[in-house]
C-alpha cells in the first residue's frame, strides 16, 4: 500500500508541476484585458472592420449623423486609456447627450470621432437627459465613453448631477461641458459651479471648461450669444475641447 500511495504522491505532483509550467509560459491567461482602446473601436478590429452604419436624424435640426465604428485604416489618432465599462455600455463607442448647443458642433464632433452617436435636442433639460442615458444603457446602446451637454436651458441642483452620475458610474469616461450663456440668463454660474465641485468627486468623470474658452472669444457667437454657427470657429473648438479632454 506505501508503494501505490507513493507512487499515486509522484504522479500528482508532477501533473502539478506540468499545470504549473502551463499557467507560466501563458501569463496572459492570469493578466487582467488591457482597458485601453482606440475611440470609436470595438476590438478584436482590422483594417477595413466598419462594423455597422444608421442614419439618425435630429429632428430639430433636420441633421443627419452616422453612427459606425472607425476604419483603423482612416482612424486619428485619438486613444486613450480608460476604465474597463459594466455590462450595459458599448465598450470603445462615445455617446454625446446634448441641447441645442451640441447641435451646432455635431458636424464637427462626427467629423473628429467618427462613430459617435449624438443624441442632441433643442430645449433638452437635464432630467431628460438623465432619462435619455437610462434608456440607451437599458438597451444596450449607451457607449462606455459619454459626453453630456445640458444645462443651457435651466439650473441644475447637486442632487440631478448626483442622479445622472448614479446611471453613468460604471462608464469608461464621462465628459462633462460646461455653459456658457450671456449676462441676461442667471443659472449659468450655478450650473457650471454644481459641475466644478461634484466632476472631481468621480475618477471617471472630466471637465471640458468650454466656458472658460468661450469668455475669451465673443465673437464666436451668433445674435443671442448662446449658439454658434456650424462649422465655424466656436463649433470646431467646442468638438476640440471634448476630443482633448476625452483623452485626457
Amino acid at each position: 500500500m506505501r508503494v501505490v500511495s507513493q507512487t499515486m504522491t509522484a504522479t500528482f505532483f508532477a501533473a502539478l508541476a506540468v499545470f504549473a509550467v502551463g499557467i507560466a509560459a501563458s501569463p496572459d491567461a492570469l493578466a487582467p484585458p488591457d482597458p485601453a482602446r482606440p475611440l470609436g473601436h470595438a476590438p478584436p478590429c482590422h483594417d477595413q472592420c466598419v462594423r455597422r452604419v444608421r442614419v439618425r436624424t435630429v429632428h430639430a435640426t433636420k441633421a443627419r449623423l452616422t453612427e459606425g465604428v472607425w476604419d483603423r485604416a482612416d482612424s486619428p489618432d485619438t486613444s486613450t486609456t480608460v476604465t474597463t465599462p459594466a455590462p450595459g455600455y458599448v465598450a470603445g463607442h462615445v455617446t454625446a447627450i446634448g441641447d441645442s448647443v451640441m447641435l451646432d458642433a455635431a458636424p464637427d464632433l462626427t467629423a473628429d470621432i467618427p462613430g459617435i452617436d449624438i443624441e442632441a435636442a433643442q430645449s433638452r433639460q437635464w432630467d431628460a437627459g438623465v432619462a435619455l442615458a437610462q434608456q440607451l444603457q437599458a438597451e444596450h446602446k449607451l457607449g462606455a465613453i459619454v459626453v453630456i451637454d445640458l444645462g443651457t436651458n435651466g439650473p441644475i441642483s447637486v442632487g440631478q448631477f448626483q442622479t445622472m452620475m448614479r446611471v453613468l458610474a460604471r462608464a469608461s469616461r464621462v465628459v462633462f461641458v460646461t455653459v456658457h450663456l450671456p449676462p441676461s440668463y442667471s443659472w449659468d454660474k450655478s450650473v457650471n459651479a454644481v459641475l466644478e465641485d461634484q466632476v472631481p468627486r468621480y475618477a471617471n468623470a472630466r471637465i471640458a471648461d468650454f466656458n472658460a474658452l468661450a469668455d475669451k472669444h465673443p465673437g464666436w457667437f451668433g445674435p443671442d450669444r448662446i449658439h454658434m454657427p456650424i462649422g465655424r470657429k466656436g463649433a470646431r473648438a467646442m468638438a476640440k475641447l471634448i476630443v482633448s479632454t476625452i483623452k485626457g
